[in-house]
């Protein structure tokens, strides 16, 4: 999967398999890498010597927060490249409230994943953490600082701690609990979910629901 994954065909461009794993392989030598994150620190799992491996820099947080300005500061003063950290600057087209940097606004800045991907594409946070893992070893190759800058944190959680592969949604079933929720309400739909999984229905309440 690369940056243009998510565009037509005829955009694709296809890099090397990464080298960025997140689970230890036998005999692999490991080095834990630090993601600063306001008051948290993310540690991310790569295969490299503790030489090679220079601090990940995460500046996340609100809109109109100030984020963009910083990334970009850090990225000319230590050589960088920002990662975009944001669930909806990755989508082209869409320009407003997102506070995607204009081009002029960039000072030269090389942006990975904004403007990558379709509108209609369901690109979930799994999605973006393995496409940000082959980014993040594409710009370390080149001896060059990562940044991820951007306002969803999920993100930089899928990152740390990457999502078991979950299979399809069976469309069938969903129609048929749609249809339970509609003519007997949602709470009727949470006791069933108490029969089969007890723990997981305590988690939600019960009119909690699309």
């Amino acid at each position: 999967m690369t940056e243009n994954a998510f565009l037509p065909q005829s955009n694709y461009r296809r890099h090397s398999t990464a080298r960025h794993h997140l689970a230890r392989h036998r005999n692999s030598a490991y080095h834990r890498s630090r993601v600063s994150q306001s008051n948290k620190d993310f540690q991310i799992e790569k295969e490299c010597s503790p030489d090679a491996c220079a601090p990940i820099i995460a500046i996340v947080g609100p809109t109109a927060s100030g984020k963009s300005e910083l990334g970009i500061e850090l990225a000319l003063r230590l050589g960088g490249e920002i990662i975009n950290c944001d669930s909806v600057q990755v989508y082209q087209g869409i320009q407003i409230a997102t506070a995607k940097v204009p081009l002029a606004e960039r000072r030269g800045v090389p942006h990975h994943l904004i403007d990558f991907v379709w509108p209609h594409v369901n690109f979930t946070a799994a999605d973006w953490a393995r496409v940000a893992l082959k980014k993040i070893e594409e710009i370390e190759s080149r001896n060059r600082r990562v940044l991820l800058v951007g306002g969803t944190g999920f993100y930089l959680r899928a990152l740390r701690q990457p999502f078991f592969p979950s299979p399809p949604t069976d469309e069938e079933v969903r129609g048929r609990l749609t249809r339970i929720r509609e003519h007997r309400g949602p709470e009727h739909l949470h006791r069933i979910l108490q029969r089969f999984d007890q723990a997981e229905a305590e988690k939600l309440d019960p009119r909690d629901w699309p």
